[in-house]
């Protein structure tokens, strides 16, 4: 359980603080700035944008044990192997290890706005970081399917979503979307080599428990 939420910390945060993230918050932010008067009104525009996220990402981590249950007539091993596999190649594609032409491809997406209420525009990102297939969600997706648990998986999948929305909304709304944008580019390469490292990690323990059970 510590493993999976652990990773649904810091994979939340980096998906959330990340260059491509940002493209795709830049039709809705303007709108939410906008919105908000100060510090009160930006911490409610944050959790309501984050919780509309968390409304389409958490049932997706309630599901994916069955899913995998289901893929792998509940064999265990089978499941390790898939979760190991997909954490080593999303934390060697963070590392910039592995080259994946994934930025020119999300360029392509075009993000449609559902409404225009701050909860509105949350649940649309959720929607197109679901359907943009965000290696980083997937990771997360693969990290709590193996742990065989729905509610672990919901939690998880939870923190992810308000990690994910929380710090991208808040600094946008208190520091300025420039200065957002300048923090978010100078710093995301680290944040991604976190990640890389972490998922890399947790790759080789999924890969590990695989070998012991095969």
């Amino acid at each position: 359980m510590a493993l999976e939420l652990g990773a649904a910390l810091i994979l939340g945060l980096t998906a959330g603080l990340c260059p491509i993230c940002w493209l795709f918050s830049m039709p809705i932010l303007p709108h939410i700035v906008s919105r908000c008067k100060g510090l009160k009104s930006s911490i409610l525009s944050s959790l309501e944008f984050s919780s509309a996220i968390a409304l389409v990402f958490t049932p997706l981590g309630a599901l994916a044990p069955y899913a995998m249950n289901f893929l792998t007539g509940r064999e265990r091993g089978w499941a390790y192997l898939g979760a190991g596999l997909v954490s080593m190649f999303v934390g060697l594609w963070a590392l910039r290890i592995l080259k994946v032409p994934y930025r020119s491809v999300c360029k392509k997406f075009n993000l449609k706005l559902l409404g225009s209420s701050t909860f509105a525009y949350g649940f649309s990102y959720g929607l197109a970081t679901v359907g943009r297939g965000a290696p980083l969600l997937i990771s997360m997706l693969s990290i709590v399917a193996a742990s065989g648990n729905a509610i672990v998986g919901a939690a998880a999948l939870c923190i992810y979503a308000f990690c994910n929305g929380l710090p991208l909304v808040m600094l946008a709304t208190i520091a300025g979307l420039s200065k957002t944008q300048e923090f978010i580019f100078k710093h995301s390469r680290k944040l991604d080599a976190v990640s890389g490292m972490l998922l890399c990690a947790i790759g080789a323990y999924y890969l590990w428990l695989f070998i012991s059970w095969a």
